[in-house]
């Protein structure tokens, strides 16, 4: 399982294109992936499904059997198909679809009890809610809700890039103290603009061993990053 730097979705390990935005699978795209995974900063999508899992559990012991799945504006193309949906968790009421099982990388939705006649979706817009949780599942995100989302996972990455690029500078400084800039915020300026003194230092690094720039689909995510943050003022 990995994740097509471009669009954030879900691709096959052996795939050369994205089934979702038809781009060529960039160099690196794996590393990436296995970067989101293995995080303690965020929850991996393994640990964000389980957690649906757990969600429900509780509900259910609580003797909430109709759950809820409220939207998020941020969200991937898994959510967008089933989210703003009342789901019968035990599979007993067959007014309602049951709770889907899926991996996603994004906030996802949020859960809750529903109290029939009292609960409202608010993307139904006052449509019935039994016809409105059966309607086709597709993906129905706004080209807006596609940006937000790709750029969620942008700063994502980012956040791990910079935690890896603390320890790469920590390191410059030990075995190039000569050439070391004289801050992380300096590294990370020459780095993310990849600066003549950059290609300089990265020549000489790689001597020793080390390889401190960014890959192909790194230096891709962190220049759409940092644009998007730059344009909306949003990090």
């Amino acid at each position: 399982m990995i994740y097509c730097i471009y669009c954030w979705e879900q691709i096959g390990e052996s795939d050369h294109f994205c089934m979702h935005c038809g781009k060529k699978v960039a160099e690196g795209t794996k590393e990436i992936t296995n970067l989101m995974m293995q995080s303690e900063v965020y929850p991996s999508p393994i640990t964000v499904a389980r957690r649906r899992v757990q969600q429900t559990k509780e509900l259910l012991f609580a003797g909430y059997s109709l759950h809820l799945w409220g939207g998020n504006g941020s969200c991937c193309s898994g959510c967008a198909k089933y989210r703003d949906r009342i789901y019968s968790a035990d599979g007993k009421d067959r007014r309602f679809p049951t709770i889907p099982q899926y991996i996603c990388t994004c906030p996802g939705v949020s859960i809750g009890a529903y109290f029939e006649g009292i609960t409202k979706i608010s993307a139904a817009k006052g449509q019935n809610p039994i016809s409105f949780s059966n309607r086709p599942f597709l993906d129905n995100r706004t080209k807006k809700e596609k940006t937000n989302y790709i750029h969620f996972v942008d700063r994502r990455i980012y956040t791990l890039l910079n935690q890896k690029d603390k320890v790469t500078y920590q390191q410059l400084k030990i075995i190039l103290p000569e050439d070391a800039p004289r801050s992380f915020s300096g590294f990370k300026r020459m780095k993310n603009e990849d600066t003549k003194n950059f290609s300089e230092l990265s020549k000489k690094a790689s001597s020793t061993g080390m390889d401190i720039s960014y890959s192909y689909a790194e230096r891709i995510v962190v220049k759409r990053y940092l644009k998007e943050a730059k344009e909306t003022g949003f990090r």
